[in-house]
């Protein structure tokens, strides 16, 4: 674990340290894990209703996100591929190219992206 954290440190911590270290982003990311952890549970019991009553209203979407960061756009990404019924197909650039078992889950999207987007600038 010494060696992930060597390695991941250069990626992670770049520029000024205790930028990285404010509180106010450290609470936007407490914030951040509790709105993912309720669109986690909330995905996964719209996913079960939606495989049991075989309602489909499922697409691939182009996402273009407001980061360049590498970081902050594999963590969306990420977000996105943990909730049931989504998927992370690639990314370029800035662009994420999605699939969602439910066209509601882009607003779901936006939610993460608003809340990384105060994490990470």
């Amino acid at each position: 674990s010494t060696l992930v954290a060597f390695i991941s440190s250069r990626e992670l911590i770049k520029g000024s340290v205790m930028k990285k270290f404010h509180p106010k982003r450290w609470f936007l990311f407490l914030v951040y894990i509790i709105v993912f952890t309720a669109a986690e549970i909330y995905s996964h019991l719209s996913f079960l209703v939606k495989v049991l009553l075989g309602c489909k209203d499922d697409g691939v979407f182009v996402l273009e996100s407001k980061f360049s960061d590498p970081v902050a756009l594999t963590l969306l990404g990420n977000s996105i591929t943990l909730t049931p019924g989504t998927l992370t197909l690639d990314v370029e650039g800035n662009k994420l190219v999605t699939y969602v078992s439910d066209k509601g889950s882009e607003k779901m999207i936006k939610i993460f992206e608003t809340f990384l987007e105060g994490i990470f600038k």
